[in-house]
């Protein structure tokens, strides 16, 4: 798990919501229902990409980003708002018309947040399925000076950053994609005991397994100590008529 993963959800969950709320109000300024439709619809694979689909790349969720919103920037740029007049929430209108640029601003702030929030959900989950040892894109770059300082200063390992997007990098990513993360390994060290990770049925038919090779154990064991006495008398038994007795008479020769 990399390093401030919780904070980094956090804020793809804010910015998801963010997002549903300006497409809520670019449809009440200028209300089109299939354009707000097509946003809504689209807007949850943005903060999941990887869980969708794992073999996209960050450009492929660019282009996806721009599909579904060039329609309302075009409409907006060609047309402004639509009907004339917009709609708030009682439904009464407003006392202007929303202008292009008003409603361009906000088709533009939609696109580049939600531009934002996929390069963070992508990262953060790519991040998650590489090794340990994997640089982590969002994370800030360690810089070391070349040249050594007189007096060292205390260095401070934690940085203060969640985040950190760099504009090279993100360049670098959407020329070069990543290599797609090993196969994770699920070795059972990972996994839970058996009796938590099995439904009761299985426990209780392991139960009885185990109790009955229990009993068939106790079962031989006793028939192997009856047995032991039985073996001991038999073999005085044999030993004592075989002795012979000096200046017996022996019986199995019939004299």
């Amino acid at each position: 798990m990399p390093i401030h993963h919780a904070q980094r959800q956090h804020i793809i969950y804010s910015l998801d919501a963010l997002v549903y709320q300006l497409h809520t109000l670019s449809f009440l300024l200028s209300p089109s229902i299939w354009a707000y439709l097509c946003r809504v619809s689209s807007q949850f694979q943005f903060s999941r990409p990887r869980t969708l689909d794992s073999s996209r790349t960050l450009r492929f969720w660019y282009l996806v980003i721009v599909f579904f919103n060039i329609g309302s920037v075009w409409s907006h740029a060609a047309q402004g708002a639509a009907h004339g007049r917009s709609v708030i929430l009682d439904f009464v209108g407003l006392a202007y018309t929303p202008s292009k640029a008003h409603l361009l601003f906000l088709d533009f702030l939609i696109i580049f947040l939600n531009m934002l929030l996929v390069t963070i959900a992508f990262e953060t989950s790519l991040s998650s399925a590489m090794p340990p040892n994997t640089p982590d894109p969002l994370l800030p770059s360690i810089t070391t000076s070349p040249m050594p300082l007189l007096e060292e200063t205390p260095k401070n390992v934690d940085t203060p950053y969640v985040i950190n997007i760099r504009l090279s990098t993100l360049f670098y990513r959407l020329r070069y994609p990543p290599p797609p993360p090993p196969p994770h390994d699920s070795s059972t060290e990972d996994l839970l005991p058996l009796p938590i990770t099995t439904s009761w049925q299985t426990r209780s038919a392991l139960g009885l397994l185990s109790r009955a090779r229990q009993a068939r154990t106790q079962i031989r064991d006793a028939a192997i100590a009856r047995a032991r006495p039985a073996d001991t008398e038999a073999g005085s038994s044999t030993v004592e008529e075989n002795v012979r007795t000096p200046g017996g008479i022996d019986t199995d020769s019939g004299t």
